[in-house]
């Protein structure tokens, strides 16, 4: 699985949708030509820049680096993040 936020042609995609998008934006004499490059660039653009600032993984616990989605409850999973967490906690508490 790749990660999306490292994909080498997101930025530069984004960054033409978005000026394509304000220079259509600009562009009078064009009529309803413009309007439409201006939808359709400042959609993708706005998508791109959204997949750049949020679209990280929040599955891992930024304190403990734990996965968020595994559970102790019935098997007692030794992995799960409640207890990493708490046993992170009383590591924290000796030092």
């Amino acid at each position: 699985m790749t990660n999306i936020q490292t994909h080498p042609a997101l930025g530069p995609l984004t960054g033409a949708c978005l000026l394509s998008a304000f220079l259509a934006w600009n562009t009078s004499n064009v009529g309803p030509l413009a309007t439409l490059v201006f939808l359709g660039a400042s959609t993708i653009g706005s998508f791109g820049l959204w997949v750049i600032v949020f679209a990280g993984s929040a599955r891992i616990s930024r304190k403990t680096g734990t996965d968020k989605h595994t559970s102790s409850f019935i098997f007692g999973n030794k992995n799960s993040a409640s207890k990493q967490r708490k046993q992170w906690k009383k590591e924290q508490k000796r030092r």
